[in-house]
């Protein structure tokens, strides 16, 4: 496994990184036992970048990182996310994920409605005060006593703009409750004025073929500002793979990849990119996606 500065941190991240959104999620097919697995053997592999938030699994992607990773947490680096946050009614619901999955298991039909519906439950807070709480309550189900990378989870332009979230940011810093503090972007727009200021440690965009302006104005900045960059949707929601079958072996100068494969790393190969994330629940997909990145 590759190992890469991430920024002007001190941390040094694996090349390939797991994103942690569907560990706990209603859509989730793999069981706890599975996951704790897959996290486990990920770090046996060499990875140690670990992407959470606060809202992923309504919680319990936080809590399954802090019960399976507790005991090796110096050797890995935990990076969550604020500010975005369920209805009520969203959280009552969490109750009966159980019997919600069961019913998806039997009826997969129905899960687009159900994300169109928990979607629709999202709404967004960047008040100080709620933020601090929000750290508070991951260190909780992290089971730590500091995030490595605390990120601002795709805030409006105009809260970007603003910038007076920094005071917060130095502030957890100084208690020691967060060792960096980032911006999770929507646009490439937002990701320039994020660089523009250096109380960013670093962003997470999107880095694929789609993302034009990403990989030919933003990922330059990030060089020259020496700003972390963490590369997500590797594969654009599967956009990319519109005219070509995902599981069809393509050769390139890396060797004969899948095209899943060889899309996580064109995004890791791009300069400026600290580490790219993909979703992954089960050891078997874990596998498939470390393949190209082994020594």
């Amino acid at each position: 496994m590759e190992y890469r500065s991430f920024g002007a941190t001190n941390l040094k991240v694996s090349a390939l990184g797991i994103g942690c959104s569907r560990l706990g999620s209603f859509l989730a097919k793999g069981s706890e036992k599975e996951v704790s697995a897959m996290l486990q053997e990920a770090v046996d592999s060499g990875i140690n970048f670990f992407d959470t938030s606060d809202i992923y699994g309504q919680g319990d992607s936080e809590r399954f990182l802090g019960r399976t990773l507790r005991v090796r947490r110096d050797k890995v680096i935990i990076e969550t996310k604020a500010g975005n946050c369920f209805s009520q009614a969203a959280t009552v619901a969490t109750r009966f994920k159980a019997p919600i999955r069961v019913m998806l298991k039997h009826m997969p039909f129905l899960r687009r409605k159900v994300q169109k519906i928990r979607a629709a439950q999202l709404s967004q807070n960047f008040d100080h005060g709620y933020l601090a709480t929000a750290v508070e309550a991951s260190l909780r189900r992290l089971q730590t006593d500091y995030i490595d990378v605390f990120m601002l989870h795709s805030p409006p332009s105009d809260v970007i703009e603003q910038g007076d979230f920094l005071a917060l940011a130095d502030r957890l810093k100084r208690s020691g409750k967060i060792r960096y503090f980032g911006v999770s972007c929507d646009t490439g727009g937002d990701a320039l004025i994020c660089l523009n200021n250096p109380g960013v440690d670093a962003i997470q965009v999107p880095v694929n073929s789609n993302e034009q302006f990403i990989l030919k104005t933003v990922l330059p900045l990030a060089v020259l500002r020496n700003v972390g960059v963490v590369a997500r949707s590797p594969f654009s929601s599967g956009s990319i793979f519109a005219n070509t079958n995902s599981s069809e072996q393509t050769p390139n100068k890396l060797g004969p990849f899948t095209e899943a494969q060889a899309a996580l790393m064109s995004s890791a190969s791009h300069q400026g990119v600290s580490v790219v994330i993909a979703g992954i629940s089960n050891r078997r997909h874990l596998r498939e996606n470390l393949h190209p990145f082994a020594d």
